[in-house]
């Protein structure tokens, strides 16, 4: 009985997952200062985890896991999970910036898009990245730089942050290059409440491939929030919400894994409102 006990011991711990628990900070490789709101995932899963403001992560995982490391203005990283040590360097990407012409500015302006506070629900995210695809149109030439981009928002805790990427159209469809290569970070208040993301200053051109607005979920402590349920179950969600489209909007829906998909659910989406200008 005892040698059955022992050999049962012994066959349920070699078939168990092997899970363990990494700890540290991702930094510049140059600077060698920490990197905030580094996106970090487990390969083949729609969820992650981000470093914090001072570029600290915790991750748990398989030692057979591959982690893809990615962060606006760095060069994207695998890695296998046993490798990872309590420092990781990320590569920055050195760009060739377009000559930008900045004249006065006028007075005329275009919105695409309209946000509604008459809707049931809002939208909260299952992956840490989801873009959504506006396409080029000849009328915006008139109003060619990005003003702001608007959303309503409703956060469980006080400001909760989220990131915007802003992307090209790739010739597969998909996201391509980011057209600015620094965090824009949006910060939402508690509550329900109407946000502006300006991007004035910033001399951005509506891309003529079209535009590919994504937001990320910042998955770290001061954003993680947890609800009970009727039935005393409880779930842990990251902030903010956000007011989506019945899910009867036809826009382009991408999330991100491993690589770029398209989504194929005919689900709600987030509602955003752009402010193009001359």
């Amino acid at each position: 009985m005892n040698r059955n006990f022992v050999l049962f011991i012994f066959l349920l711990a070699i078939s168990s997952p092997s899970f363990a628990q990494k700890k540290g900070v991702v930094i510049d490789e140059l600077t060698k200062r920490p990197i905030p709101y580094v996106n970090i995932r487990i390969s083949g899963t729609k969820t992650g985890i981000n470093t914090d403001e001072k570029g600290l992560f915790e991750i748990s995982g398989r030692s057979s896991d591959i982690l893809l490391l990615s962060a606006v203005g760095f060069e994207d990283k695998k890695m296998a999970f046993k490798t990872v040590t309590d420092t990781i360097e990320l590569v920055p990407v050195i760009y060739d910036l377009d000559e930008v012409t900045i004249s006065s500015k006028g007075n005329t302006e275009q919105k695409i898009g309209r946000l509604n506070l008459q809707i049931a629900g809002y939208y909260r995210s299952g992956v840490t990245i989801t873009a959504y695809y506006y396409p080029y149109k000849d009328k915006y030439k008139k109003t060619p730089y990005l003003k702001n981009i608007q959303f309503i928002t409703n956060s469980h805790v006080k400001n909760a942050k989220f990131n915007i990427r802003l992307y090209n159209k790739a010739p597969d469809g998909s996201p391509g290059e980011m057209i600015y290569h620094k965090p824009i970070i949006g910060v939402a208040r508690k509550g329900i409440h109407k946000m502006v993301v300006s991007l004035e200053n910033l001399y951005l051109q509506f891309p003529s491939t079209g535009l590919f607005v994504a937001i990320e979920w910042l998955n770290f402590n001061e954003n993680i929030y947890e609800e009970i349920d009727i039935n005393g179950m409880r779930s842990e969600h990251i902030a903010p919400s956000f007011t989506a489209y019945r899910k009867d909007n036809k826009r382009e829906e991408w999330f991100l894994t491993d690589r770029w998909r398209r989504s194929q659910l005919n689900k709600a989406k987030v509602q955003m409102k752009i402010l193009l200008r001359e």
